[in-house]
């Protein structure tokens, strides 16, 4: 094939193709008006079937989310509280007879609660306290434990993870209620005879009702709301929101305060330094870490971040720590409550948040779980809890004299 029969190829080929095209869009154009109403109408179907779709899976959605807010709580709230969502069942068409024998019930037993609008001194006793988790009932994380605490004192509780000790916190805010006090009387009777030996076991076991008391009274009586008020609580990893350090500290409180306020609660828990060093100072907005999932949403924050530049501060560590432990001299509290509060920390932020702490604990009941030799040196009682039960009882000293479990947890830290 020479030159000229190529370039004929080429230009009949050409013409063939647009020709098709023309014929394409003409019959297009012819059937366009005819076949409108059924596009539409197939569109229309469409959207439908989609909406459809939507709405049951909005449906099933919704109906979950009303089961979970229509489930009755374990722990009731206040009475006013319950006051008000009685009213507010008797005034719907939706109510249930098993509602508002619950809420009736809940307004009768709470008849009798304790008036803490006054300062509770902060006496804490546990009174064979059993526990086990609703979602692990086969572990028993609590066996018969009993112990207290006089108003004003240091009580660490030490030894190994998954001892319990973060859930003698929990039951002391009632997160939790406890279980019922178990003894087991084991009575072994002896049988011989000439060949078979019987060996029968007897299990008696009777029940006393565990109970956690604040200044002698069961906390099942107080208005929880308002014994929250008085109880300060800093854990391993605390809880800050994505507003500004100002209202992070101030969160929960039921009373306005001051900036001069605020700023001596941050001054006592070493704060005050770093957050001046923020241009916004107590109106810098706190930046919670991100968790994207997706490809384009993570782009799209890359993008919207060169642009316009990060909103707020990332707080490190020992900051985020330092902001809840001024949170919790605000509230004032009369019992305050640590959970390993420095133990996630570097050694710098872990010396700053220890002075904070130390000077928070002054006047207080504090219970604290205690991994550093100096926290625990300087309470008035120390509990070893091992297996939900105290193995040792004591200060420090007389820890170490008796050469326990005590001493060898000490040991080994200044070993490690």
């Amino acid at each position: 094939m020479n030159s000229g029969s190529l370039t004929t190829y080429v230009i009949l080929t050409i013409q063939i193709g647009f020709s098709f095209a023309a014929f394409v869009n003409l019959y297009s154009d012819m059937m366009r008006e005819q076949n409108s109403c059924t596009c539409a109408s197939f569109v229309s179907a469409n959207n439908k079937i989609k909406k459809k779709k939507k709405k049951k899976k909005a449906l099933g959605a919704s109906e979950r989310m009303f089961q979970l807010l229509d489930r009755q709580t374990a722990i009731p709230p206040d009475k006013s509280y319950m006051a008000k969502q009685m009213r507010l069942l008797k005034s719907s068409k939706k109510n249930t007879a098993y509602n508002e024998e619950y809420m009736s019930q809940i307004l009768s037993s709470s008849d009798t609660e304790v008036d803490v609008e006054k300062e509770i001194k902060g006496s804490v006793e546990f009174e064979n306290i059993c526990f086990r988790y609703p979602s692990r009932p086969e572990r028993v994380v609590l066996e018969n434990l009993s112990w207290s605490a006089k108003p004003g004192t240091i009580c660490a509780l030490v030894g190994p993870s998954g001892g319990g000790k973060s859930t003698i916190v929990g039951l002391c805010l009632r997160l939790y209620d406890p279980d019922s006090g178990v003894y087991i009387r084991l009575f072994y009777v002896f049988f011989t005879s000439f060949i078979i030996v019987c060996l029968f076991v007897c299990l008696f076991a009777g029940k006393k009702k565990g109970i956690v008391r604040i200044d002698g009274k069961d906390l099942k009586e107080y208005d929880l709301r308002k014994l929250h008020a008085q109880i300060g609580s800093v854990s391993q990893e605390p809880v800050l929101f994505a507003r500004t350090i100002y209202e992070n500290i101030t969160y929960g409180l039921r009373h306005e305060v001051s900036i001069e306020q605020v700023i001596a609660a941050a001054k006592t828990a070493n704060a005050h330094e770093f957050i001046m060093s923020f241009p916004d100072r107590y109106d810098t907005l706190v930046v919670k870490r991100a968790y994207l999932c997706h490809t384009d949403l993570f782009l799209l924050t890359f993008l919207f971040v060169c642009l316009f530049g990060e909103r707020g501060i990332r707080l490190s560590g020992g900051q985020k720590q330092r902001v809840a432990i001024a949170r919790a001299i605000l509230i004032n509290p009369k019992i305050l409550l640590l959970d390993e509060a420095t133990s996630a920390l570097d050694s710098e932020s872990e010396y700053l948040v220890q002075q904070a702490l130390d000077r928070v604990m002054v006047g207080r009941t504090v219970i604290v779980i205690a991994h550093r030799l100096s926290t625990v040196r300087q309470a008035n009682q120390v509990l070893v809890v091992d297996q939900g039960q105290i193995i040792e009882e004591g200060t420090h000293e007389s820890l170490i004299e008796a050469n326990g479990a005590y001493a060898k947890l000490v040991s080994r830290q200044l070993l490690g």
